[in-house]
């Protein structure tokens, strides 16, 4: 019994406070019944304290039971994809490329390999294709010389009267440099210059080079060329050291060809081929005061 001692002296045990402690809590029962919300609240607050009570029990006794059941719940993270996932993708990704590039790669050489067959099927059918040589040939009448030996076509300039030139393509020379005059057309018992008789080329003549030691064989040739039509117009006959013995080698504008002696049907189809083609067309007699008879217009029978 614990006795207390009041300002008079007087002693009081606990039993006679107790009363008095009743009473308080009695008042404030009476105030909380007569206050539905304040009793509600302070069931929370006695809540949380025994919440807090049992939190820090946890803490310091180690045990987690209650910690557990008053943690909030974690969030679940979504995974990133792995590694190996990674890599298989981007092996796909290289696999497809692949296999686009391939497809376009074989439709070209589809496509390529197409034309190609096709060409080849027309290629047959295209006749009288010119070649490098003749086309640098043909001139202003539209003929296409195939007779003879092509020779590359040198650039013409002009060169001063007298100027030498030792650069031409072939002996006796067929185009190239050359004077601004060309010399008389017809037969010419010396060899004339070559810088001179290339003119005469230009301008759709023909040469007649000739190496013959029989005299006999010049009176041939002489006649054959005299009898051309508009001779000496588009002619000339001279010697040349450079054309093989016991030869006669023609030349024009690009082509030439040689001859053993007076070969007549040989000779014909050159002069035909090779007449007035040549860059400069100065009339059909290639520019000699002659003149040429036109060839009688062809009647087709039943007109």
């Amino acid at each position: 019994m614990i006795e207390k001692n009041h300002e008079d002296g007087q002693q009081v045990t606990d039993e006679e406070l107790v009363p008095d402690k009743v009473i308080v809590d009695q008042s404030y029962a009476d105030e909380s019944a007569a206050d539905p919300d304040a009793a509600e609240t302070d069931e929370n607050n006695a809540a949380t304290e025994d919440v807090g009570e049992g939190q820090h029990a946890v803490n310091r006794d180690g045990q987690d039971e209650t910690l557990r059941a008053t943690a909030k719940p974690l969030r679940t993270r979504e995974r990133a994809p792995s590694r190996r996932t990674i890599q298989r993708e981007q092996r796909r990704r290289r696999s497809s490329s692949r296999k686009a590039r391939k497809r376009t790669v074989y439709g070209m050489l589809g496509g390529i390999v197409a034309a190609a067959l096709i060409l080849g099927l027309a290629l047959p059918s295209f006749t009288g294709l010119i070649t490098p040589d003749q086309a640098a040939s043909e001139n202003a009448t539209g003929n296409t010389p195939s007779i003879g030996t092509a020779v590359p076509v040198q650039a013409s300039r002009a060169l001063a009267d007298g100027e030498s030139y030792s650069a031409y393509q072939s002996v006796p020379p067929t185009s190239g440099p050359s004077y601004a005059t060309a010399i008389e057309w017809g037969f010419h018992a010396e060899q004339q210059p070559d810088e001179a008789v290339v003119r005469n080329l230009q301008q759709g003549g023909i040469i007649a080079n000739y190496n013959l030691a029989d005299e006999a064989q010049l009176v041939d040739l002489k006649n054959y060329l005299e009898a051309q039509p508009g001779y000496p117009g588009c002619f000339i006959i001279q010697p040349h050291i450079g054309v093989p013995e016991d030869s006669i080698t023609l030349t024009s504008w690009g082509w030439m060809e040689t001859y053993t002696g007076v070969d007549r049907p040989g000779m014909e189809e050159f002069l035909q081929d090779h007449r007035n083609d040549a860059p400069l067309f100065l009339g059909l007699t290639c520019g000699a005061p002659t003149t040429l008879d036109a060839p009688e217009p062809v009647v087709e029978v039943g007109e």
